[in-house]
């Protein structure tokens, strides 16, 4: 009778084979952090920026070693938690500590940006450690979460993904708020003053946000009298202002043209960058001034520095809000990600099996092309 009533009567526990929806909500956001910081780590790799004040986290005080070795174990520790929750006790404890330590360095960011007085700038400057605080947090209560039996199942692969999209997408946005700031070397000793071209109205006169740009340079080479201006041009498919009529611009605002260099050949932000880098007056000192609106500072803060040039970042003053300025701030998101997977990019077209890739033939180059001048031209 007993054994009947044990194969008769239901059993006092339901429990489902599925986990908790928060699970897979911490297992996705550590994937997402897995793949930024392997984004960040690529760029170290492939270009020799530093791994310790790098685009994701400042690691002071750790050497350049340290730095690397840090982020080169995160990756494995998120993924292993991603693709089993349910870790042993001592691997669990270890995650959990590099976690933790993971945690301090946003969190002093966060606290140093709190110390802020003006609080425009106190909450654009807590965007981005903020952000990975939680992020952190997030994952830490994961993993404490899945120490207990009755929270482990299988998770749902679509809100695993969803979240780590979430996580992927939303860090180059904080990166746009946090930047926003002015920011970086003394912009009294930087020697020049870089401003690109923006975009046109068409109607044959600089746009607003072109005057909003070139008013900033102006007041900033009125701080330092030996720094110079570079007008650099763009290429894509808007209407940009000339070069002409920036120094136009420039000369009416009382800028003598001994210190104005014209770069009209256009180009990425990264090539230019790079063009700047090999000028005369910052060879021995890279510090230059980089001129834009609040919503392009990260992506060229993060260019900058991938190009060798130590950048303070000034943010135009706005007489009004630009026209489509939402969608302006989406587009640059966009452009800011793909410049932080572009070394990943690189690094993987880098390690390709040698029997795959083609032999190239040697470049000898042109004459022509050894014999080329700076594009960087004075005027007149």
């Amino acid at each position: 009778m007993t054994a009947l009533k044990k194969t008769i009567l239901p059993t006092s526990s339901f429990r489902s084979d599925r986990a908790p929806g928060w699970i897979a909500v911490t297992r996705g956001a550590a994937l997402g952090m897995a793949i930024l910081i392997a984004l960040n780590l690529a760029e170290v790799r492939t270009s020799g920026t530093s791994a310790v004040e790098n685009w994701m986290y400042s690691l002071r005080p750790l050497t350049e070693s340290m730095g690397s070795a840090l982020l080169a174990v995160i990756i494995p520790s998120l993924l292993l938690y991603v693709f089993r929750p349910a870790l042993p006790g001592l691997l669990r404890t270890v995650l959990f500590v590099v976690l933790l330590a993971m945690c301090f360095f946003p969190g002093r960011e966060f606290l140093q940006a709190n110390s802020i007085t003006d609080p425009t700038a106190r909450n654009a400057a807590m965007a981005r450690p903020l952000g990975l605080l939680l992020i952190s947090v997030v994952i830490v209560f994961g993993l404490l979460g899945c120490a207990m039996p009755s929270v482990r199942g299988r998770s749902s692969v679509m809100v695993i993904l969803f979240s780590a999209l979430l996580t992927i997408v939303g860090f180059p946005i904080l990166s746009i708020q946090a930047e926003a700031v002015s920011q970086g070397v003394d912009t009294t000793s930087a020697r020049a003053v870089l401003v690109f071209a923006a975009a046109g109205d068409g109607g044959g006169e600089i746009s607003e946000a072109m005057q909003d740009r070139l008013q900033t340079a102006v007041k900033q080479l009125e701080k330092n009298p030996r720094s110079v201006l570079l007008l650099c041009g763009d290429s894509g498919d808007r209407v940009l202002a000339s070069t002409q009529q920036m120094q136009g611009f420039v000369a009416e605002a009382g800028i003598p043209e001994r210190r104005i260099l014209v770069d009209d050949r256009g180009g990425k932000l990264q090539e230019v960058l790079q063009r700047v880098r090999g000028l005369p007056p910052l060879k021995d000192e890279p510090e230059v001034v980089l001129v834009g609106h609040w919503y392009e500072l990260a992506r060229l803060k993060l260019l900058s520095r991938r190009s060798g040039l130590r950048a303070g970042m000034v943010a135009a003053e706005q007489q009004h809000a630009l026209f489509g300025q939402n969608r302006l701030v989406l587009s640059e998101a966009w452009q800011l990600f793909q410049a932080m997977t572009d070394p990943a990019m690189h690094f993987l077209r880098e390690v390709r099996v040698p029997s795959e890739t083609e032999m190239e033939q040697p470049v000898v180059p042109d004459k022509q092309d050894v014999d080329q001048e700076s594009p960087f031209r004075e005027e007149p």
